[in-house]
């Protein structure tokens, strides 16, 4: 047999000689087992980016929430010495959102850096040694921009609460 033959040609020689014998294309089960495993951890890591902008949410809103109910009487006088409800509004949002973009930006790079290493060490439990993953800069930046402008919306909304002030 030649180096370039396909499965198919080598499993029609080998059953017109031995027609009981059941082959199997184990590069095919491999590639379709990798495909699954691929799935798996392409699943895995929108559902950590969904719950890390549940995270930022929920600590945005009660950090925001609160930073307005300590500061009410400051936003008052401000609002009565002439700044606006979209100034003030961009104060809190300028607070929060260097750290937001900050924090997800070294994640981002965290994860670039270390994400090999940990995919190994999970799979490892499997028998798979090695591996190599490719990492998509693309992913990482969306999950940067997707954290900021969950940061983003959620100070934007709960300032809106600034017009009630008086």
């Amino acid at each position: 047999h030649s180096k370039d033959a396909t499965f198919s040609q080598i499993e029609k020689e080998v059953l017109e000689q031995y027609s009981d014998f059941e082959l199997m294309d184990v590069k095919k089960m491999i590639l379709s087992t990798c495909e699954g495993i691929s799935t798996a951890i392409k699943a895995l890591c929108i559902v950590f980016n969904v719950c890390t902008m549940i995270v930022v949410w929920l600590i945005l809103f009660l950090m925001t929430r609160t930073k307005l109910v300590q500061e009410k009487t400051r936003l008052g006088v401000d609002k009565a010495l002439g700044f606006t409800t979209p100034q003030l509004m961009l104060r809190i949002v300028m607070k929060y959102l260097p750290i937001v973009v900050a924090g997800s930006i070294i994640g981002a790079g965290i994860a670039y850096v270390s994400f090999e290493g940990v995919v190994s060490a999970c799979l490892s439990s499997f028998g798979i040694r090695s591996c190599e993953m490719a990492r998509s800069m693309w992913y990482l930046l969306l999950a940067v921009v997707m954290n900021t402008g969950v940061a983003l919306l959620t100070t934007l909304l709960m300032s809106v609460k600034i017009r009630k002030i008086e």
